[in-house]
């Protein structure tokens, strides 16, 4: 069995309180895997070490074979693993666009260069990535296709939880991890 994910003993201490204990987990490529517990049990620990936000105490993270331990949120991302926030993230002010947009940065021409001068080819990748968030937020919530270019302030919280989940896959990531 191929892995995508695995960790090995890994740990997190805050203080005096041990969040994360040896936890010894693998993840395979297409595999659904929930992680179940009470408040406070290190589910969000747990992602927060393996995305770079905490550093490991002690273990290992690998990330589609390579060691990716303590590595920062940047290389997460760049690796391809995506994740959503227990708690929003999103810009209220910012359209839904906007914010599903701020996913995509790793594979968006960024370039002042490209910007100003390559008025076609900035057109394009507009163009194109407006049809991928259009299309997953279809998947998600129809009746908000024609709404892209309104604020996410004025969305009831459950529209908001789905433009987080458009938001974490619209860099096309090889792990999704939903909060």
């Amino acid at each position: 069995m191929s892995v995508l994910l695995e960790t090995r003993g890994l740990s997190k201490h805050f203080g005096g309180v041990l969040a994360l204990d040896g936890l010894d987990l693998a993840v395979a490529p297409n595999e659904i895997l929930g992680l179940i517990g009470p408040n406070g049990s290190g589910k969000t620990t747990f992602f927060n070490v393996i995305t770079g936000i905490y550093s490991a105490d002690a273990g290992r993270v690998t990330f589609d074979g390579a060691d990716v331990t303590n590595a920062s949120g940047r290389t997460i991302y760049q690796v391809g693993m995506s994740r959503t926030f227990q708690r929003s993230r999103l810009s209220l002010p910012l359209s839904i666009f906007d914010n599903i947009m701020i996913g995509n940065h790793k594979r968006l021409n960024q370039g002042l260069w490209f910007n100003l001068v390559s008025r076609g080819d900035f057109k394009r990748e507009f163009e194109q990535s407006y049809a991928a968030a259009r299309a997953l937020v279809e998947v998600f919530e129809p009746t908000l296709v024609d709404r892209l270019f309104d604020p996410v302030a004025g969305l009831p919280m459950i529209d908001r939880r789905r433009i987080e989940i458009c938001r974490a896959l619209i860099s096309t990531p090889k792990l999704l991890l939903l909060d």
